[in-house]
């Protein structure tokens, strides 16, 4: 999806994906490749060439492997569809070497067949028909059901399984018509007359010798008892490898509630969770909402809150100190003003006992004026008349009397004018006095409150004192109980979470909100990082953290919410699903195998291949866990088991049955034996031998590396080694039936 968009100008993006992405970890290069087919086509030929066959019985076996190689590859390119990708090179070197191997060894088994056949009659296309299907038959009933497998790895060899039915085919029609057609399916010696491949049976096998086989074998499978699986290169689409530097893929708990999360009880409750999910075995870091960095978080707790408590306290504390000198200042000023006040106190007495003294004086003053103004407005009354006559005569200037009785009037007049001005003047003179007297009499009153007050604040200045001296070292301590109590929680994750609605509203937690909850606040979700890498026992993880999370969801804010499992603990559980799968898959096949075996010979002998092949496996398996995970400390991958059972049973076991059936189907063909003819065994060696050639290539081709080929290729080559040796031991060639 992202391939799909349009590219910016300017911006370079990487997709960080696991490495099993890639469906699984065996690369191989395309030259490293053709190096083990070379060297496979090389032993084949050497081997036909043994066998006494013509350089152009070689030729045809090389240009019938390639044209089955080349119908395989665009039949096994549909089937991978669009999963057709690195794996692919593995595929193909495993198919060309099954196939080369397949049609060597229907060449060699079909050139034994005829060889048996002497010169009386030479063998029909139905006489070597079962010579040409049996080495392709035992390989595709193997490697053909691995298209069902699970595990790209195992998947891959199925693919590869597809050249092997090409191959088959081809042996059963192209092979025997390029044979007829050249003339060349083999130049042998005549053969001899004398008792024949009949009289060459081989000696019964000593019940020592196999119990001998036996213990050694029993020994080598010990050490799969402490075998340790791993997955840091999962063999499943949905692996998990390092996402980050340093940081392994993280389980994912996805918590969806009903209400919205982001709030200060949600995430106490989210805190809960983190706490239970970090005591399950193997979590190292929770990331969550409630501890962004993986770690619980200090500053959100209420023994930091009081941490910075105690510093707020500690600054209040020194700010003491300046207002107990203040205060100590402020006594001698109340003792300043306490005598400023009693000066004034004694000169308002003064004041009021000297106001009292001028009152006595003016109040008969007072009275004069108020009586002066009174006769004169009686004699104004009198005068009335006169003054009246005097404004009505018509002419007083000539008239001698109206002139002297003017002059009489008008000084009085201006007596009557200045008296009322006198008495106007005393009015207002009275009324200032009066509030004079007024104000002077409320002054003592208003000075002994002064007093008291003053007097009141002299008795609670010692008093305030004494009470901020014995609270600053109260504060003090407090200050350091809490600063001890933070230090003392510091980093423990016990410190009371909390986380106030102020904090969640910073922009220092916006990152945190956007990465961790859901767009609506009701889910957010919880990355878990294990200890070491992912392994086969983080499916068993996925269940506990379920159970952990729901003990801490029985009672707040996340009561009856829903918890999903994601990430790493969901691909440990897919690829131990998918490991399992596989594993029935392959013992289905191998019962298969055992019960058409029987069916041609017997059960005994069908056992025995089963058996055999088994052993071989587990025996290489073992000695493989020795080497890789007790002498060089390196856990064998997951897949190698899978992987190196089905190369060495789709290369081991025709080399079984051709031991036990190859000569029944001589014998059914003709009764005279060559003495010169590859065994029935030597027919299907090619398989064996090029099955080694392709584990040793494997392991050749990882420069000595602990890479997953490497693993795979000791244990093909070991199997088959111990395969051919149990093949001997135990299942000794069987006499033909006369």
């Amino acid at each position: 999806m992202l391939r799909q968009l349009p590219p910016s100008e300017g911006l370079r993006a990487s997709i960080v994906v696991p490495a099993i992405t890639n469906d699984m970890p065996m690369q191989i290069t395309a030259w490293q490749s053709a190096t083990i087919v070379t060297v496979a086509a090389v032993i084949a030929v050497l081997l036909l060439l043994r066998a006494r066959l013509s350089v152009r019985a070689a030729a045809i076996v090389l240009l019938t492997a390639d044209l089955s190689l080349a119908v395989a590859w665009p039949l096994a390119a549909v089937v991978r569809g669009h999963d057709w990708g690195t794996d692919s090179v593995f595929s193909w070197t495993l198919a060309a070497v099954l196939t080369i191997g397949t049609i060597t060894a229907a060449t060699m088994l079909a050139a034994r067949l005829g060889s048996d056949a002497g010169h009386s009659a030479a063998p029909t296309y139905r006489d070597s028909l079962p010579a040409f299907a049996l080495p392709g038959a035992c390989v595709a009933i193997f490697t053909g059901p691995l298209l069902l497998a699970r595990t790209p790895a195992l998947h891959g060899v199925g693919t590869a399984g597809l050249g092997v039915f090409v191959a088959l085919a081809a042996s059963l029609t192209v092979l025997p018509a390029l044979i007829a057609l050249a003339g060349a399916s083999r130049q042998l010696p005549a053969p001899t007359t004398g008792a024949g491949w009949t009289g060459r049976l081989s000696l019964p096998v000593s019940s020592a010798s196999a119990l001998g086989t036996a213990a050694v074998l029993a020994i080598c499978m010990l050490p799969i008892i402490g075998m340790r699986w791993g997955v840091a290169e999962n063999p499943t689409r949905q692996g998990g490898a390092q996402v980050l530097p340093g940081n392994a893929l993280p389980d994912v708990v996805v918590i969806k509630s009903a209400r919205d999360l982001r709030d200060p009880a949600a995430l106490i409750a989210i805190n809960q969770v983190s706490h239970r999910l970090v005591e399950v075995p193997g979590v190292r870091k929770v990331e969550s909402a409630a501890w962004p960095a993986g770690v619980p978080w200090t500053d959100a707790s209420l023994s930091s809150a009081a941490g910075r408590l105690a510093d707020q306290l500690g600054q209040q504390a020194g700010s003491f100190v300046p207002a107990v000198t203040a205060i100590k200042s402020m006594k001698s000023i109340i003792e300043q003003m306490s005598g400023a006040v009693d000066q004034l106190d004694s000169t308002v007495n003064v004041t009021l006992a000297g106001a009292r003294q001028a009152q006595q004086y003016l109040d008969p003053m007072l009275a004069a004026a108020r009586n002066l103004k009174n006769k004169t407005t009686e004699l104004s009354e009198y005068l009335e008349t006169i003054h009246t006559w005097i404004v009505g005569f018509t002419n007083c200037p000539d008239d001698v009397l109206c002139t002297a009785m003017r002059k009489v009037i008008e000084p009085y007049d201006i007596v009557v004018t200045g008296m009322n001005e006198l008495s106007t003047g005393a009015d207002r003179i009275s009324a200032i006095s009066t509030q004079t007297m007024s104000a002077l009499s409320s002054a003592p009153r208003m000075v002994a409150q002064m007093r008291s007050a003053l007097a009141q604040v002299r008795s609670f200045v010692p008093k305030l004192e004494t009470t901020i001296q014995d609270a600053m070292p109260q504060i003090a301590q407090a200050s350091a109980m809490l600063k001890n109590l933070s230090a003392d929680f510091a980093d423990t994750g016990e410190g009371g979470f909390h986380l106030s609605r102020k904090d969640l509203a910073d922009p220092s937690y916006r990152h945190v909100r956007e990465s961790m909850f859901s767009s609506d606040g009701t889910a957010t979700r919880l990355f878990l990082y294990s200890d070491g890498q992912l392994d086969l026992a983080a499916a068993a993880r996925a269940q506990q953290l379920e159970i952990a999370a729901g003990k801490a969801m029985k009672y707040g804010s996340l009561v009856d919410s829903q918890v999903t499992v994601g990430g790493a603990a969901q691909i440990a559980a897919a690829v131990r699903d998918a490991l399992i799968h596989d594993a029935v898959l392959l013992a289905v096949i191998l019962l298969t195998v055992v019960a058409l075996a029987s069916m041609w010979r017997g059960a005994v002998h069908g056992a025995a291949v089963g058996v055999g092949v088994l052993a071989s496996y587990l025996a290489a398996l073992g000695v493989s866990i020795a080497l890789w995970q007790h002498l060089l400390d390196r856990e064998l991958n997951a897949l190698v088991p899978l992987v190196s059972f089905a190369v060495l049973a789709s290369c081991g076991v025709p080399y079984l049955v051709a031991g036990i059936k190859a000569g029944r189907i001589a014998d059914e063909a003709t009764g005279a034996r060559s003495k010169g003819a590859v065994s029935g065994r030597g027919a299907v060696a090619p398989l064996a031998a090029l099955g080694g050639v392709f584990g040793a290539g494997l392991v050749l081709v990882s420069g000595g590396s602990f890479s997953v080929l490497s693993q795979i290729g000791t244990v093909v080559v070991l199997g088959l080694g111990v395969l051919i040796t149990v093949q001997r031991a135990w299942l000794p060639t069987t006499p033909g039936r006369r």
